[in-house]
């Protein structure tokens, strides 16, 4: 399966977007230490997660791949959670979140059940 010049074009954008808030974030001298541990976290995040979306359309039905399908999945779903749990570790800095962590590990634990299908 190709990808379009439509995607293409939105998946270079995508990554310039995200390399220029890395970049912002990287000699921004304003953000807290914590906040920018965080932040960079979650750049991070964005770009396995563009890798996990291209795997998942590359392995799709008919390909024979379907348990690296599974993972890509499987990883996809579980990884998205997390980032409304790291922004709210940067919005609320100093509050627990032990409830918000131990939600997106059920999260994860129930789509792991993929892999028992």
């Amino acid at each position: 399966m190709t990808m379009s010049l439509g995607m293409t074009t939105a998946l270079v954008t995508l990554l310039f977007l995200l390399s220029g808030l890395l970049f912002t974030v990287l000699i921004d001298p304003y953000i807290q230490r914590r906040q920018h541990f965080v932040m960079i976290i979650i750049v991070v995040l964005c770009f396995t997660l563009i890798a996990q979306n291209i795997i998942e359309v590359k392995c799709g039905p008919g390909t024979g791949q379907w348990l690296l399908r599974t993972i890509a999945a499987v990883y996809g779903y579980s990884v998205r959670p997390l980032f409304l749990v790291l922004f709210m570790c940067i919005v609320r800095d100093n509050k627990v979140h032990w409830l918000w962590w131990a939600l997106v590990g059920a999260n994860a634990v129930l789509h792991c059940t993929a892999f028992f299908h």
